[in-house]
C-alpha cells in the first residue's frame, strides 16, 4: 500500500507546471471555480484509471480514498486587485478493507457493466438556532465504475458546488475513464442534496426537485470519436454520457447505518469513545452530530475515514440491491421498481406455460397494436375491465381511526402489526385465478354461496355487495363506504363491495344485525400455494436484510394498485393486480377492527392499535395470522411501545410519551409518534407546531428563499399543518372538555378533548362536514346545528388547529379591508373588485390559525396591487397590524348568520 500511496503523490507532482513556486508539490492554485473543478475532476478521472487498470488492486474489498483540502484564498496581483484562488492540498491516501466486500454482488458483472454509480455524501456543523449558519466541512465521493474499479474521495472544504461545477467535476472526471467506458453514470446521497442545499442551485437549476427524488437526467458532456466506415472512410460520431440523480432513502428505512448492516457493509461509529467520556464533549457536545467540527480538527484521520465509509456505503446499497433483486442491464434507482421487477419474474417463472400467460392469472389482458412497418406489432398487458371496476370502487387504504381525541394521561401501549400487508398475502388459503370470476346475485344463490365458503376462513380474494346494519353494541363497523378524502365505516351501509375478509370477521364476531346480500364475486381458487409460501420465505429473510426485504415487501403492495388515478396518467404496473391489493388492505383492517371491538383502544393506525391494554385479546382472524406467523417464529401484533402520557390530535397524528424513562435518553425509548406531515426528531419539534399552527420543514425552503410562483404551491404541499378532526366519527355529547398539555416544556393550554362514536350513516358525514365549514364562514343557522350543543359545535372547530382554508382566509380577510385603505386608482386590481370588498363585512381572525406575521410572504404578494412601492409597504404593514389586532381570542357562542353566497372576480385566488 506504502507503494501505491507514493505513487498518488507522484502522479500528482506531474501538474508541477501548474504549481505556484511559493507551493509545495503537494499543493495546486487554481484561479476560477472552473478551471479548479474541470482540472481537479480530470486528476481524480486519470488516477481512478490508473490503481483500478489491470488489476492493481482489489477494489472490491480494499477501496483507496484521496483526501484533498480546499480552501478559498485572497490575494494580490501584479495590478494591486484583490482576487481569489482556490488551493488544492493532496493530504493522505486512505485503504478501506474492515467491513467492505462487494465481491458477490459483483459477481454477475465479472464481463463489466454499462453503468456507473457515485455514492456522494457529506459532514456538516449544524447549527439549529441559525440553520443558515450551519457550516458545511466535507464532501466526500466513491466512484464505481465496476467490478475492481472504484476510488473514494473526500474533499476537505466549506466551498459548495453549484449546478454547474458539480457538473463539469463529474463530467472530467468520467471523461478521463476512458479504458473502461460507462455510459450512464448514477449518482446517490444519502441525503437529498436540493432539499439540504449543499448543492448551490440559485444560478443554474440542473436539478428538478420532486419531493426528495431527483427526476431529471442530463447530458454530462458530448465528445467527437473517430470511426472508420466499412469504405475506409473516416467520420465523426458523437458520444454522449447521461447522469442521473437518486437518494438511497428509497432503499429502505433508517439510518445509513441500519441500511449498510442488513447488507454486509460496516459504518464506523461517527466519535470514538474516548470522544465520549471526555469532559470537553459533555460540557460542549449535547448531540452526535453537534460537534464534527472537532471531532475533524482533533482526529482528522478518523473524521476523512468516517466520511469515506459513508460514501463507500452509498454506492454499495444499490449495486448490491440490484444484484439481489434486479434484472442485467435494468438498473433501477428506486426499490420500488426492483419490488416490480422481482416479483413480476416470479410470476413469469411459476406459472409460466401452465393455464397461460402468468399476466392473465393475475386479470390482466392483452392489446396488440400493430406497427407501420408489420414487422413486429406492439404489446401490453394491462387490468381486464372487472380488475379495473375493483381498482375503481373495490379497493380502499388502510383503516385510521380516533376514538379518543385530545390530551389523556394513564398507561397506554401501542401494538404493532409487523409487515401486515405481506403477512396478509402469506396467509392467502391458496393462489387464485383473477382472470375466472363467478359473480351470483340474489337470484343465482350468493347468499348460499357465503355460508358455504364460511367454513374456508378469511383469507379469500371474494367481493360482497350488501346491505348491512351492525348492532347497537357494535363498537367499530367494518363495512367501508368510499368518500372523498378516504373511507368512513358507518353503522348502517349499503351498495359498496365489502371485501371478504371484513365481512368474515364481522360475521364470526356477531356484530350483525341485518344483512341483505345483493351479489357476490368469487375467483376461481387453484390447487397451490406457491405465491403465499414465497411472501412467507420473504418475510423469514427480511431478519436477515430487513432494509432491502422490507422495502421490496411493502413496495409490491402499491404495485398491485399503480395506476389508480388515471387523471396523473401513472402507467399499470407489471403486476397489477387490483383484486389481491383490495384483498391486502381488507385483510389488514378486520385484523385491526378485530382487535378493536374485543379491546378498549384510543386509535385505529393502518398497522397498529392504541389501546391501554398491554395485553390484547384476539379474535379468529388474528390467532390465524399469528399461527402462520409461527412458522418462521414471528410475532403477530408485537407490543412495541409503553407509555403513561397520549396526545392525539388526528387518526395518525399523535405522540405517546413514557415520563419514567430518563429524560435525556433516546428518544426512540420515550417517544412513539405518528406525525401526520408535521416534522421534527423528537416531539418537542412537532408540539410546537401544532401549538403554533404553521408547519415548520427545517430542511426545506424558506418563505423568504421562495419564488412569487411557488409560494401557494408551497403552503399547500409542505407548509400546511392540517390536524383537523376529520369526521369519520362523530363526537359523543357531553364527553368534550380541555386539559393542557405539557411534555418536554411545551405547553398547550386549552386543547379539546372528547371520544368519538360511529357515524350512523352516510348522511351524517356530510351533516358534520356541512357544520364545519358553515361555523368557519360565520353562516352557521340554528337548523344546522343537528343536536349538539354549542359548546359541542365549538369544540368541534377547535379541533381542527390549522383549518384546511386557512391561506385563502387570511387572503380574503385582507383583501377586504385593503379595499378600506386605498382607492382604486392607486391599485393595479379593477375598481368593480375594490368596490366589492368594501361592501363585504371582515370577521375576526380565528386563533386557532396561527399569527398573522407568519402569512406575510403570502400577504406581500397581495399588496402588489398597490402600484407605489412606499405606499404599498405602508398600507401593508397598517393592514396587517388591524388584522393582528382582529385576531379572536375570548370563545363566543354560535350565533344565526344570513346564509348568502359570495360573488367572485374570475380568476379570484380565494376561491376555486
Amino acid at each position: 500500500m506504502n507503494e501505491l500511496t507514493q505513487a498518488v503523490f507522484e502522479w500528482y507532482r506531474e501538474g508541477a507546471n501548474r504549481r505556484h513556486e511559493s507551493l509545495s508539490p503537494r499543493e495546486r492554485t487554481f484561479d476560477t471555480p472552473a478551471l479548479l473543478w474541470s482540472r481537479f475532476g480530470e486528476f481524480v478521472g486519470r488516477t481512478l484509471e490508473r490503481l483500478t487498470a489491470g488489476g492493481m488492486l482489489d477494489t472490491d474489498s480494499c477501496v483507496p480514498g484521496l483526501i484533498f483540502a480546499i480552501d478559498q484564498r485572497y490575494s494580490l496581483n501584479n495590478r494591486g486587485r484583490k482576487v481569489e484562488r482556490y488551493h488544492v492540498r493532496l493530504k493522505n491516501v486512505l485503504f478501506e478493507r474492515e467491513g467492505i466486500d462487494l465481491t458477490g454482488a459483483n459477481r454477475k458483472y465479472h464481463d463489466g457493466r454499462d453503468f456507473g454509480v457515485i455514492g456522494y455524501d457529506i459532514e456538516y456543523q449544524p447549527n439549529e438556532k441559525e440553520p443558515r449558519k450551519q457550516r458545511l466541512l466535507s464532501h466526500q465521493f466513491c466512484f464505481d465504475g465496476g467490478p475492481g474499479r472504484r476510488l473514494g474521495l473526500v474533499l476537505d472544504t466549506n466551498i459548495r458546488f453549484t449546478d454547474s461545477t458539480l457538473k463539469m467535476f463529474i463530467a472530467n472526471v468520467a471523461e478521463q475513464y476512458g479504458a473502461f467506458p460507462v455510459k450512464r453514470w448514477i449518482i446517490f446521497a444519502h441525503f437529498s442534496v436540493a432539499e439540504g442545499s449543499w448543492v448551490d442551485s440559485s444560478k443554474v437549476r440542473l436539478i428538478e426537485r420532486v419531493g426528495k427524488t431527483w427526476d431529471k437526467s442530463i447530458k454530462l458532456f458530448v465528445r467527437k470519436s473517430e470511426v472508420i466506415k466499412p469504405d475506409g472512410k473516416k467520420s465523426k460520431r458523437q458520444e454522449t454520457v447521461k447522469m442521473e440523480f437518486a437518494d438511497t432513502v428509497h432503499y429502505g428505512a433508517g439510518s445509513l447505518a441500519g441500511i449498510a448492516g442488513s447488507v454486509g457493509l460496516q459504518k464506523l461509529a461517527p466519535i470514538p469513545l474516548e470522544f465520549k467520556d471526555a469532559k470537553w464533549f459533555k460540557r460542549e457536545c449535547d448531540a452526535v452530530y453537534k460537534q464534527f467540527e472537532v471531532f475533524r480538527d482533533l482526529k482528522p484521520l478518523e473524521f476523512y475515514r468516517y466520511g469515506l465509509r459513508d460514501a463507500i456505503i452509498t454506492a454499495g446499497i444499490p449495486i448490491i440491491l440490484h444484484s439481489v433483486f434486479g434484472v442485467e442491464n435494468a438498473f433501477q434507482k428506486r426499490s420500488a421498481r426492483y419490488a416490480e421487477e422481482y416479483i413480476a419474474g416470479w410470476l413469469s417463472q411459476t406459472f409460466a406455460g401452465g393455464r397461460g400467460e402468468w399476466q392473465t392469472i393475475l386479470g390482466q389482458h392483452r392489446l396488440v397494436f400493430p406497427t407501420k412497418d408489420k414487422k413486429k406489432d406492439r404489446v401490453i398487458w394491462e387490468p381486464d375491465r372487472l380488475q379495473q371496476m375493483i381498482l375503481q370502487q373495490w379497493y380502499k387504504g388502510g383503516r385510521n381511526e380516533a376514538r379518543k381525541v385530545g390530551y389523556f394521561e394513564g398507561e397506554i401501549h401501542y401494538h404493532d402489526m409487523k409487515s401486515a400487508y405481506p403477512t396478509a398475502i402469506a396467509a392467502l388459503r391458496s393462489d387464485y385465478n383473477f382472470s375466472l370470476v363467478k359473480v351470483r346475485t340474489r337470484n343465482d344463490g350468493a347468499a348460499e354461496r357465503v355460508k358455504q365458503l364460511m367454513s374456508r376462513g378469511p383469507f379469500q380474494p371474494h367481493g360482497i355487495v350488501a346491505y348491512i346494519r351492525f348492532k347497537e353494541t357494535c363498537r367499530t363497523p367494518m363495512a367501508p363506504i368510499s368518500v372523498h378524502n378516504g373511507i368512513i365505516y358507518p353503522m348502517e351501509t349499503e351498495g359498496q363491495v365489502i371485501c371478504w375478509p371484513e365481512y368474515w370477521t364481522a360475521k364470526k364476531l356477531g356484530i350483525i344485525e341485518e344483512e341483505y346480500i345483493l351479489a357476490f364475486y368469487e375467483f376461481e381458487e387453484l390447487k397451490t400455494r406457491g405465491f403465499p409460501n414465497h411472501i412467507l420465505s420473504m418475510l423469514q429473510k427480511r431478519d436477515e436484510a430487513p432494509a432491502f426485504y422490507k422495502s421490496i415487501l411493502n413496495y409490491q403492495t402499491g404495485k398491485f394498485v399503480q395506476g389508480r388515478d388515471r387523471r396523473k396518467k401513472i402507467p399499470y404496473s407489471k403486476i397489477c393486480c387490483p383484486a389481491l391489493g383490495a384483498y391486502i388492505t381488507s385483510a389488514t383492517r378486520a385484523a385491526a377492527a378485530e382487535i378493536a371491538n374485543l379491546n378498549p383502544y384510543h386509535a385505529i393506525t393502518t398497522d397498529g392499535i392504541v389501546s391501554p391494554n398491554a395485553n390484547l385479546t384476539f379474535g379468529e382472524i388474528n390467532r390465524r395470522l399469528a399461527e402462520r406467523l409461527q412458522e418462521i417464529n414471528w410475532q403477530w401484533m408485537k407490543d412495541e411501545f409503553t407509555g403513561d402520557k397520549a396526545v392525539i390530535w388526528k387518526t395518525r397524528g399523535y405522540i405517546l410519551s413514557n415520563s419514567q424513562v430518563d429524560p435525556e435518553g433516546p428518544a426512540k425509548k420515550r417517544f412513539k409518534q405518528a406525525r401526520m406531515g408535521l416534522q421534527g426528531e423528537e416531539p418537542v419539534d412537532i408540539l410546537q407546531q401544532v401549538k403554533d399552527g404553521i408547519g415548520v420543514r427545517r430542511s426545506a425552503k424558506t418563505f423568504k428563499d421562495l419564488d412569487f410562483g411557488e409560494i401557494f404551491h408551497f403552503i399547500e404541499r409542505e407548509t400546511r399543518v392540517n390536524p383537523n378532526y376529520d369526521f369519520k366519527y362523530a363526537i359523543v355529547k357531553d364527553s368534550v372538555k380541555e386539559a393542557k398539555v405539557e411534555i418536554d416544556g411545551v405547553v398547550i393550554e386549552n386543547m379539546p378533548c372528547f371520544e368519538t362514536r360511529p357515524l350512523r350513516n352516510i348522511n351524517e358525514y356530510y351533516d358534520l362536514r356541512a357544520i364545519s365549514e358553515r361555523m368557519m364562514y360565520h353562516t352557521l343557522r340554528e337548523e344546522d346545528k343537528k343536536g349538539l350543543s354549542s359548546k359541542d359545535l365549538e369544540s368541534l372547530v377547535l379541533t381542527g388547529l390549522l383549518n384546511d382554508r386557512r391561506c385563502r382566509h387570511m387572503v380574503w380577510e385582507f383583501r377586504k379591508r385593503l379595499a378600506r385603505w386605498v382607492d382604486h386608482q392607486e391599485v393595479t386590481a379593477h375598481h368593480n373588485s375594490i368596490a366589492k370588498w368594501r361592501t363585504l363585512p371582515t370577521f375576526k381572525i380565528p386563533g386557532i390559525f396561527g399569527k398573522v406575521e407568519a402569512f406575510r410572504p403570502i400577504l406581500e404578494k397581495e399588496a402588489q396591487i398597490i402600484k407605489d412601492e412606499e405606499r404599498r409597504r405602508q398600507v401593508l404593514e397598517c393592514v396587517m397590524h388591524e388584522m393582528a389586532a382582529d385576531v379572536e381570542t375570548e370563545k363566543r357562542d354560535a350565533v344565526d348568520v344570513e346564509d348568502k353566497d359570495v360573488d367572485t372576480d374570475e380568476g379570484d385566488e380565494s376561491e376555486e
